[in-house]
């Protein structure tokens, strides 16, 4: 059975935006969110809350995995992020993380995987647009 945030994803209007990032790529996010630039601002916020949750998961003995492989991803073991972000206001963004070795294989790999991770847990159809 559905949850209900996969029913509400997959009924929400408007475009999402997934941006796929780097680790490495963190300090020119931070410069951009710094500058005012409300995405950046909206993904730094984003992914804070999603690290927030992965630390109240782990202390319980829960651990994020790859969306690219599956492996169970430990302290320091996060290279990168995919982020989903809704044009809607009050829409449903999801953010995901990477391993080191998933990372290397690229932005647009790693965007099928974003992709495909979600299609499969919510059900919705989405379509990758450069």
């Amino acid at each position: 059975m559905a949850k209900a945030w996969q029913t509400r994803f997959r009924r929400q209007k408007g475009k999402v935006v997934l941006h796929v990032f780097t680790v490495s790529g963190m300090d020119g996010l931070m410069a951009k969110a710094e500058a005012g630039e409300p995405d950046a601002r909206m993904l730094l916020r984003s992914l804070y809350d999603y690290l927030k949750t992965v630390d109240q998961s782990v202390a319980n003995g829960v651990y994020p995995a790859c969306v690219g492989c599956d492996i169970e991803l430990h302290q320091g073991e996060m290279a990168g992020f995919g982020v989903l972000m809704p044009e809607a206001k009050n829409g449903i963004g999801l953010v995901t993380s990477f391993c080191e070795a998933c990372t290397k294989k690229g932005p647009d790999s790693m965007a099928c995987k974003v992709i495909d991770g979600i299609e499969n847990e919510t059900g919705a159809e989405l379509t990758y647009m450069q």
